[in-house]
């Protein structure tokens, strides 16, 4: 409709007729006449999943503590995900009335899942993309496939980005691992 308005400002024929601006408001074809929301297709709610478990106890002369975490967290940009999965463990141990020894561990393991392209590349495409090209192709020979093109308004295949296809597009995984050890002994002069 802008597009229109600002041709007919400047005295040219409308780009749009009547009957297309109708078609893409219906939305009775969505791959002739689309009208994507990218934004609302690249983001949704995501969900995480986080479990803990701790066990602890001990005598007079020994005493430990394990405990580890596990953490799932789906993204809310589409093909983004992490998780985490992390440990603690202690033991300490009396061997006599001035000396006790210890043993720490801990660590950890994080998994970044992402899109190949960055989060600024992808959501600068969704911004500048126009909704008339249909995320996937709903019927044809290329159904289910990505959209890369788009005929309204010209009649002629004109080649555009779909940012969703930058989304999904490869996968770019980053791990990161630590893991730290840690011996003590005390011992007690005193005594």
């Amino acid at each position: 409709i802008l597009k229109n308005e600002a041709r007919a400002n400047s005295g040219r024929p409308d780009y749009f007729t009547q009957e297309t601006i109708d078609n893409l408001r219906n939305g009775t074809d969505p791959d002739l006449y689309p009208n994507t929301k990218f934004f609302d297709e690249l983001f949704s709610t995501a969900k995480i999943n986080k479990y803990d478990l701790s066990i602890s106890g001990g005598t007079e002369k020994v005493s430990y503590s394990f405990s580890g975490g596990y953490l799932e967290q789906e993204g809310i940009l589409l093909n983004q995900s992490a998780e985490r999965v992390n440990y603690r463990s202690n033991i300490r141990v009396k061997l006599s009335d001035r000396i006790t020894t210890g043993l720490n561990l801990w660590g950890y393991r994080n998994v970044a899942k992402r899109s190949y392209y960055s989060t600024d590349d992808i959501l600068r495409r969704a911004y500048f993309s126009q909704p008339l090209v249909p995320v996937r192709w709903t019927t044809g020979p290329a159904e289910g496939e990505l959209a890369g093109f788009t005929t309204l308004g010209t009649g002629n295949p004109k080649a555009v980005q779909n940012p969703i296809q930058r989304a999904i597009n490869g996968e770019n995984i980053n791990t990161n691992d630590k893991f730290s050890t840690q011996i003590n002994t005390e011992i007690n002069l005193a005594k």
